[in-house]
Formats: structure tokens, sequence, C-alpha cells
């Protein structure tokens, strides 16, 4: 080695000698030897016992080049050697990359060109792709394939993939839940097990448990991700909707059946009995497609008019959000009606008793109209149409008959139309037909609807009643003898001549027309009938006034007919005998 080589060796040795020493003067220097190499993956910060200097070191596969780490196959340059005071800051250096940082107790470098006593830590690269996942079902989707590993239930699942080099797989957070750190907002950092298990190893249902807090409101959560403590963290960020509002449905209970119902929905129908809680478990029934309606009588409870029940409905959770808050409907039950009689060929009777009658509006006319009266406050609803069926026909509408508003007010009615076709809504005929009769539902109202009562099928058969006509004699009437047939009097020819005589209804009802009378035959007399007078005993009785014109022959009989409504007819004979 010539003069000057041995110069330059020496000046660089000298002033390796003043390196040590002005670095040195950063911190307490440390004699003991390194160990103890801690990284901290959520800030970056790596700290290690035992050590002054450190430098950024690189791998190499010549352990011949100079500068080597006696602990393995690195290389550092000098002039990156920096000293060390209670820790370094990484995330400066890139964060995110694989490092190797070496650190030691002296910054010398021996004979042999290595650093002796230095170590070297790897610190990994984080992962290139880390995310996670929120679904509304369980083994939701990933980027490529279904989550396998979710927790959660039904306030959704949370599911985890990372990348490994080229290989993407599903973080079980299970297994990892404090390899995973969360944070909601701006909060501080946990472990998962500590954010979702509370400290304990989490599970589906302490997840789902605080997943149903979450979703209140809705959360903007932050989650860091290290395959083990020396490599960086990757960082997801994933938003929480709040969970959907609840779908509004509506019970129809003259229909009896649950309307506003769409595409996705599901329901349940629980008999009330102090829990008014949706049953639990897999008991959600979907709402057949195309469906906006569905019969009470098609739901997976057969309900009962009598029973409280509570129907919950919601939309259905799908791959991409949890199920919907839940509508709740309280459907009261309300009690049958007692069986009412048969009505058996009366103008009248009983359908609700004390409330409800059928009776014909003109009681000795089956065809002028009947009527169907509610006498109480409480709502009916009847069906009607003449036939003798006893279900309600297929599309077939109740009538409602309201009740009255107060007690005092006036009846409320419902006019039937006679018909000799059968099978028109608020018909009769001749025949027997049954009624059908319930106490009517209450629409939904706060949340709650009272069922209307079964259907009660009353058989009813329509008659008239008899209206007795006759014909009696009068003081000063004029007539020798008078009969249902013939009526008697003596009369001379060619004078004008006046009878009179009583038209009487044995059971009188009120007539809307008049009286009809007329001359059945001879052209000679005049006929006409006073109003009735109705008398204390239920009869009604009209004078008839025959006139007989001086034309008229004690040869011929003349014949008249009288009749009213609903009564006999009577078509006596007015026979004539000579005058004495």
């Amino acid at each position: 080695m010539n003069l000057n080589k041995k110069i330059a060796k020496t000046m660089v040795f000298a002033l390796g000698l003043g390196a040590v020493s002005f670095l040195g003067n950063y911190g307490a220097r440390v004699e003991a030897a390194p160990s103890d190499p801690k990284f901290d993956n959520k800030t970056g910060f790596f700290t290690a016992s035992g050590t002054n200097f450190w430098a950024v070191a690189k791998p190499v596969k010549d352990v011949k080049k100079a500068n080597v780490i006696d602990s393995g196959n690195y290389v550092i340059k000098p002039a990156d050697v920096e000293a060390y005071s209670a820790g370094v800051n990484l995330t400066a250096l890139g964060e995110g990359k694989e490092l190797y940082i070496a650190y030691g107790e002296n910054n010398t470098v021996g004979a042999d060109g290595k650093y002796t006593g230095w170590k070297v830590q790897k610190i990994g690269a984080a992962s290139k792709k880390f995310s996670v996942y929120y679904n509304g079902s369980e083994h939701g989707k990933m980027s490529k394939a279904a989550a396998a590993s979710d927790l959660g239930g039904d306030a959704g699942y949370l599911a985890a993939e990372a990348s490994e080099g080229k290989n993407t797989k599903e973080i079980d957070l299970a297994t990892n839940a404090e390899k995973v750190f969360v944070k909601a907002g701006d909060g501080n950092w946990a472990t998962f097990k500590d954010f979702f298990g509370g400290g304990a190893a989490p599970d589906k249902d302490k997840v789902n448990a605080r997943l149903k807090a979450l979703i209140q409101r809705g959360a903007s959560l932050t989650f860091r991700y290290a395959a083990d403590a020396n490599t960086w963290v990757k960082e997801a960020k994933l938003k929480i909707t709040a969970q959907p509002k609840a779908p509004k449905v509506g019970v129809d209970v003259q229909k009896e059946e649950v309307t506003s119902l769409k595409k996705g929905m599901q329901y349940q129908v629980v008999e009330k009995s102090g829990n008014d809680e949706p049953a639990v478990g897999n008991t959600w029934k979907e709402v057949p497609e195309n469906k906006k309606s569905l019969a009470f009588s098609k739901t997976d409870s057969a309900i009962v008019n009598t029973k409280n029940y509570t129907l919950f409905v919601r939309n259905k959770a799908d791959k991409k959000k949890v199920a919907s808050k839940i509508a709740k409907i309280r459907l009261i039950g309300t009690a049958d009606l007692a069986n009412a009689a048969a009505i058996a060929n009366k103008p009248d009777g009983v359908l609700v008793a004390d409330k409800v009658d059928i009776a014909l509006v003109r009681k000795f006319d089956i065809t002028k109209g009947a009527t169907i009266t509610n006498k109480s406050t409480e709502d009916y609803e009847v069906y009607v149409d003449g036939r003798e069926n006893a279900n309600l026909p297929e599309k077939a509408k109740w009538t409602v008959l309201k009740g009255k508003k107060t007690p005092e007010a006036k009846d409320v009615v419902l006019k039937l139309k006679y018909s000799k076709e059968l099978g028109k809504a608020n018909s009769y005929g001749d025949s027997k037909f049954k009624v059908l009769i319930r106490k009517a539902g209450k629409k939904l109202q706060n949340g709650e609807a009272t069922l209307a009562s079964a259907a009660k099928p009353v058989e009813v058969t329509l008659g008239k009643i008899a209206q007795e006509g006759d014909l009696t004699t009068i003081a000063g009437g004029n007539t020798t003898a008078v009969s249902k047939t013939e009526v008697t009097a003596s009369y001379t020819k060619g004078e004008e001549k006046e009878i009179t005589f009583n038209y009487k209804i044995t059971s009188y009802q009120k007539f809307d027309k008049k009286p009809k009378l007329e001359a059945v035959k001879g052209g000679n007399i005049t006929v006409k009938v006073d109003n009735f007078v109705e008398g204390s005993d239920g009869s009604a009785t009209a004078i008839v006034t025959v006139k007989i014109g001086k034309k008229a022959t004690t040869e011929e009989t003349q014949q008249i007919k009288l009749s009213a409504e609903g009564a006999d007819v009577i078509s006596p004979t007015i026979k004539f005998t000579p005058a004495s």
C-alpha cells in the first residue's frame, strides 16, 4: 500500500470517528446489545432496546460487499446511518412499503467491512388491497367470491378480504380480531375484538348486537389490517347506511286483506298473547310475487275473527342492504254474532236482536221493496242478492250499514229492491234467500284495526200479510142486502138513485195510492170511494157511493170492481129489484 492510500484510509477512519461522536450527541448513548425491536403498524413508529444508531438496510446476495451487517446479508450506506433517540418514525420513508431497518449499538465498521453487533428488522409491506364489506344477507358478495366467515345476523354481516401477493383471500374476522383495528368517525382506534366483541371473542351474536346500534343512524367506519405486528397496516373505509324505514302497508278489514304490498316484502302474523314482537328464527314469509294485496285467509296463520293478532311487514334483506325496520299492525278480534232464527214467510223479522231488522216496505205487497234497518250505534255489514248462497260470492262487496251517531238519532235504513232476476246485490225475490250479516270492523288507525266478526247467514222468506176486504151496509145506504158478491138495491125505472155501503179492510196497512174502483159492465152507473178511515182495531173503512142513472134498467145487473194495494179484489154485482 503506497503512502497516499494509507493517508486516505486514515482520513476516512478519522472522519468516521468524528461522525460517531457527532451523531452520538443526539441522545443518551446506550451501552447494551440491541434487542426487542417493536413496530407500531398503526403509527409507523419503530423502537428497539440497546440501540444508538439506525439505518435503512438493503438485502444483498453477495456477502463480500462492503458495509454488510454481520447478522445477515444486508448492506447499509455509512452516509445513511443516523442517531437513534427514543424511536424512529418510518412513515416518512414510504408508508406501506417493505422496509429493512438496521439498528445497532456502535457506528463502527470492522476490518472485514461489516457493522458488528447490528440487527435488521423487516417491516412487511401493507397488503395491496384490503376491503371490508357490509352485506344485508349472510355469505354476501366480496370482490370475487361470496363470504364464508362473515359475522352478523339480522342487522347485517361484516366480511373482509386482503391481498397476499397476487392472491386475494378472505380475512376471518373472528380469528384475526386482534389484527384488525376499527374506529368510528374520528374516534379512537380499537381492536375488532374490543369494538365488536366488547373485549371478548367476537361471534355472530356480538357483532350483530353492535351492528344493530350502528344501523339506527348509520355510521362511517375505518378499518386497519396487518398480517402480523411487523407489517404495515392497510386502511379500508366502510359506510354503514341507516336501516331502511319500515314499509307503508295497510289492512282492509272489509275485504279482509293486507294491502299496499310490493315485491320484496316479507311478513309474519303472530297471535298476540302478551308478546308483541316478531317470532324468532326463520319465520318470515315471502309476499307472493306480483301481489299487491294478500287475503287474511292466505297468510301463514289462519286468522280467526275472534282472536287478536299482530301483523309484521318488512322489506327483506338483500346482498346490499339489511332488512328494513318493521311495520306493525295490531288486529283486534270481534266476538261472533248470536245465531238468528229463520224468518219464514213473514213481512218482517230480526237479523240481530235489538239491533238490526228486515221488513217489507208494504207488508201487503212483496214487490214494493224491503228495508234492513240498523237501530243501534254499531256499524254492520250485509250482503244479500236474493239467492240462497251461504257464502259471500267471489268479488262481491259488503254493504256498510252505519250505526246511528247517537241512540236518539234516526235509524239507518238500507233499501232492498224486489227483482225477478236473482244475483243482483241488495235485491230479493219471491223465494227463500240468505242475508249475510256481520259486525263491521274498524279501519286502521294509530297502528290498530278491528276485525269484522265472522259472517252469519240468516235464512229469510219474505211473505206479505193478507188484507181482507169486505162489504157492509151502512144506515141510510139504500141497500137491501150487501155481501162480497152482491149488492141489492130497489130501483124505479127512469129515476136516478144513489146507494152507499162500506168497503172495509180488516188488517189495514197504509196505501200509497187510493183504492181503484171501476164499473165492469154497464155504462149507466158511476162509482166513487172516500178515503179510508182507520179504526181502533187496526181496520180501515171507506164509503162506496154508487150512482144509478135514469137509463139503467132493472133487467140488467151492473158489476163494479173494488181493489186496493195488497187487499183482496172484490167484484160485487149490483142487483136491482123493482121498487115497491
